[in-house]
């Protein structure tokens, strides 16, 4: 295969490989970016222990649990109030770890 090589073809080929690569370090950024949050999750409890739930890395609901008792303890107002307030919590202390990751893997990518 004939290759015609106009002025300064080797410094454009050598861009393109220099891109070529650069997209590729970045593409295996990005799959560890993912692989890192659809393993994140977190874990919170309400200060009485009666709420206890988990969310993932995109502040989902993934499970609850209430202890026994706490329907009656609670009316729906106060038992409303502490889910939202414990899971409140444990979204802000899944986007700091979201930060985490994002800084940790970031930190990587520019030492490499």
């Amino acid at each position: 295969m004939a290759v015609y090589e106009y002025p300064d073809y080797q410094a454009h080929a050598a861009m393109v490989a220099g891109m070529k690569e650069r997209i590729q370090r970045m593409n295996k950024v990005l799959v560890r970016l993912e692989q890192e949050w659809d393993n994140a999750g977190m874990d919170a409890r309400s200060s009485n222990h009666d709420v206890a739930l988990s969310v993932d890395c995109k502040g989902r609901l993934m499970s609850l649990s209430l202890a026994e008792g706490c329907t009656t303890r609670y009316d729906h107002i106060g038992l409303e109030e502490l889910i939202n307030a414990t899971l409140k919590k444990a979204v802000t202390d899944m986007n700091e770890e979201t930060l985490h990751i994002e800084r940790e893997i970031g930190e990587e990518a520019r030492g490499s």
